[in-house]
């Protein structure tokens, strides 16, 4: 499994909203226009990005980040519309490695799921392969997401400081009160409250860092509409009527703010009520745990208990990456 996380990949060169590009030149000028060195020049100079020397654990990690989408209230929302050609050429890439390293004696199948808010249905998938039969060999890892955050423990105990230190205080009231209901109601509280501002952070950091700025991508995609005859391409318009209409689709989506803090506040919204509903059960256990020991007489580590609960249940830079691989028969 390690030699093949950390095998290389070969380089590729891909566009930003580069299959809204190609079908826009095609209805503008003909299908054959899109193969044109002039066109493709263009495309590149103002849409272009190149990866380079990268792992096969880097490349499916990207490959599921880039397809980040939400589910909520029966409606799929898809987050980034502009990456449909570097999901291809990801995709493509990661089928090349292993048809390469085990195609000629496994099949084999690899999938990547992302979940960043643990239990909630928020992420991205990437799958390459073949239906896994029951009889194959199965083996998982962790890989890092490239979400270029700083996110760890450290950064998360200076985040929530206060209601570590409320925590440490409602202890010391619980070895000398009788009022222990009202006490793990407070440490409760606040349990809940540090989960919520890591939720409100991470939710900003995956739309900033991982799926990069809206904007930016449309400003590219508007550059290369103002390059059409009469500057009458759609594109632009296109691109923002479709995040317009996914996002409409749910009513719990603000309809104030640019794209990107619509996005943040959507995330925000949907994994939060989710995650109340996932773990109120276990922070009331967490407390009354907590209350427990101090009555006992024991030192509870408060920041790392929190900040341990906080990152179970928050993994922004983890995703799970499973191959699957049996014989090849003839």
């Amino acid at each position: 499994m390690l030699t093949i996380l950390n095998g290389r990949v070969d380089d590729f060169f891909y566009a930003v909203g580069g299959s809204q590009m190609d079908a826009a030149v095609e209805m503008a000028f003909g299908g054959d226009s899109v193969n044109s060195s002039v066109y493709q020049n263009a495309k590149k100079f103002i849409a272009g990005n190149e990866l380079k020397h990268k792992t096969f654990s880097d490349i499916a990690a990207e490959s599921a980040a880039s397809q980040f989408v939400i589910y909520h209230g029966g409606y799929r929302v898809q987050l980034n519309f502009l990456t449909e050609e570097y999901r291809m050429h990801l995709n493509e890439l990661m089928k090349s490695y292993l048809d390469d390293r085990l195609g000629a004696r496994y099949r084999y199948n690899a999938s990547v799921a992302w979940r960043p808010f643990v239990g909630v249905p928020v992420g991205g998938d990437a799958t390459v392969g073949e239906p896994v039969p029951s009889t194959a060999y199965t083996e998982s890892a962790y890989i890092t997401i490239p979400s270029g955050t700083e996110f760890n423990r450290a950064s998360l105990a200076g985040m929530i400081r206060e209601e570590i230190a409320n925590i440490e205080s409602n202890l010391t009231i619980a070895k000398n009160s009788t009022l222990r209901a009202g006490v793990e109601a407070n440490i409760s509280a606040d349990i809940h409250s540090a989960l919520d501002k890591t939720i409100d952070y991470a939710s900003g950091e995956i739309i900033n860092a991982t799926l990069y700025s809206i904007e930016r991508k449309t400003s590219k995609v508007s550059q290369f509409d103002a390059m059409l005859p009469g500057g009458q391409g759609g594109l632009d318009s296109a691109v923002n009527e479709s995040m317009s209409l996914s996002l409409s689709n749910d009513t719990s989506i603000t309809t104030n703010g640019s794209l990107n803090e619509r996005l943040v506040s959507y995330i925000r919204f949907i994994v939060k009520a989710d995650m109340l509903l996932l773990t109120q059960d276990e922070i009331d256990a967490l407390a009354a745990d907590m209350v427990d020991r101090s009555v006992a007489g024991e030192d509870v580590d408060v920041e790392n208990t929190v900040t341990s609960y906080v990152l179970s249940r928050v993994d922004v830079r983890r995703a799970r990456l499973t191959l699957a691989i049996w014989e090849r028969r003839v």
